[in-house]
């Protein structure tokens, strides 16, 4: 017994401290090594390669449950460690191990909930495997996991709360596979056994059976539990039109951004995902089973990645799938860390005003248009948000003389259509010639002095030819004067 003590004493004041500090050492160099490109390269994988870890760990942790400990165990346990301490920790660590299994779907896709849980849970196991069946290899495993898992917290860093998530029909299947092998290694494990009711309440250390028939039964129920309430869960509102006050939320974002094609919500026929925080949104609609976002998320760039990420997981959980349209290329990591892949569909054309002019001979041609369109008496002028009314039947006229001529019918979506609610918000460009007026455009624009884009150009057919050349000139210079940075075609 004194012998038994003093170990306890040694281990206790001087091995667990100094294993404590071997580990926290590893794990600082570990996570220095993470700046170098190996260990950067390591970092972008890290996610997928920990969630796989992770549910091996669940694995082990459901299938050690079920198996028999050694005699020798079994009576050390029977004499260092309480009777109901064995039985708490074998049913603990199959629930563990259940858990684990559906953490490391949120491991999967970044969430700093199950980054966390995956921590606790996985020390816990290791603590647990001791009175379990004093499992060294196991709890050493678990330690391990448990460190790398720290190493690589920046991975992990979606704020969203594991009971929002959605397990895909994949997953239950394949923790129901794993629950029915567990229920299968356990009748593989105790063959020799015949099966008796009484088995159920047999409390002893070497009643290694009916630990395991009650662990694995509400390991069975809990499963079970969470797989129905999966399956019947309401999947939330599909896609919807906003409502004003989430268009006036959106456009309050908007007018705060670089880019002038996110103006493009103000149209209202998009629909609308907002950040937890709503300093950020994705605009978007469907078409068959594509959620197709318009865009790079408009808003806080801090909330994109995780906005992306909610977006994908939102049609995936209604049976469709993501699609981003028309982004840009420093937003591509986004989309590549989500699953999705870059396809190359054509380039966006952008002016730089500072140094735009109509001098040298290679401008000659828009200058030439430009001073017959002066002759010819045209003149442009730009109607304020909110002033288009006074003009808005002529502009009517127009659009619908245009869209005739043109045997074409109003696109949406990536482009503007004749609306008197969304030109209203917006300024509009406007060519008179001899006071009567034969063209407009509606401008995108934002309150920064980033960029400036024309969305609608639409012009009668027996204006003249130069009038639209007239009118992108007239905008760039007016908005060169204004400060502004480039023009978007």
């Amino acid at each position: 017994m004194a012998l038994g003590a003093l170990i306890l004493f040694r281990g206790v004041y001087f091995l667990l401290p100094l294993t404590l500090a071997t580990l926290l050492l590893v794990g600082h160099e570990l996570h220095r090594a993470t700046d170098t490109p190996v260990g950067r390269a390591a970092a972008r994988l890290s996610p997928v390669l920990l969630a796989i870890l992770v549910f091996i760990a669940g694995i082990w942790l459901l299938a050690s449950g079920v198996t028999p400990t050694t005699i020798e165990t079994t009576d050390i346990l029977a004499l260092h460690v309480p009777l109901s301490l064995v039985e708490i920790a074998h049913m603990l660590g199959g629930l563990t191990g259940l858990t684990l299994l559906i953490v490391a779907r949120g491991l999967l896709h970044r969430l700093d909930a199950a980054w966390w849980a995956a921590l606790i849970l996985t020390f816990l196991a290791a603590v647990l495997a001791l009175p379990k069946g004093i499992a060294w290899t196991e709890a050493t495993g678990l330690v391990i996991l448990g460190t790398l898992l720290w190493v690589f917290r920046a991975e992990f860093g979606r704020h969203s709360t594991l009971r929002s998530q959605t397990l895909e029909p994949e997953w239950l299947v394949a923790i129901g596979l794993v629950v029915a092998a567990m229920i299968w290694l356990l009748f593989l494990s105790y063959r020799d056994i015949t099966y008796r009711h009484d088995l159920w309440w047999q409390f002893a250390f070497d009643a290694h059976v009916s630990r395991s028939l009650r662990a694995t039964s509400v390991v069975a129920v809990v499963a079970g539990g969470i797989g129905l309430w999966q399956l019947f869960r309401p999947a939330g509102r599909a896609a919807l039109p906003p409502t004003t006050e989430k268009l006036a939320l959106a456009a309050d974002i908007t007018h705060r951004q670089d880019s002038a094609e996110a103006c493009l919500v103000l149209m209202g026929d998009k629909s609308l995902l907002f950040s937890i925080d709503e300093t950020a949104f994705i605009m978007y609609g469907q078409s068959g089973r594509s959620w197709i976002a318009l865009g790079d998320p408009v808003g806080d760039p801090s909330r994109a990645p995780n906005l992306v990420w909610r977006f994908v997981e939102t049609a995936s959980a209604h049976g469709g799938r993501a699609v981003f349209y028309q982004v840009t290329p420093a937003a591509l990591p986004w989309y590549l860390d989500a699953g999705l892949r870059a396809f190359k569909l054509g380039e966006a054309a952008h002016i730089p005003l500072t140094d735009f002019g109509l001098e040298g001979p290679q401008r000659a041609p828009l200058r030439h248009a430009y001073n017959r369109a002066r002759r010819e008496g045209l003149s442009l002028e730009i109607l304020p948000p909110g002033s288009v009314g006074a003009v808005i039947e002529t502009l009517r006229v127009i659009s619908d003389t245009w869209l005739a001529n043109q045997r074409v019918r109003e696109k949406g979506y990536s482009l503007g259509t004749f609306d008197p609610a969304y030109l209203e918000r917006l300024p509009v460009a406007i060519v008179r010639r001899d006071g009567q007026i034969i063209a407009f455009a509606n401008v995108l624009r934002t309150g920064m002095q980033r960029e400036v884009r024309i969305d609608l150009m639409r012009a009668l057919p027996d204006a003249p030819p130069s009038t639209m050349d007239f009118l992108l000139i007239e905008l760039m210079r007016h908005y060169q004067a204004e400060g502004m940075a480039r023009f978007g075609l």
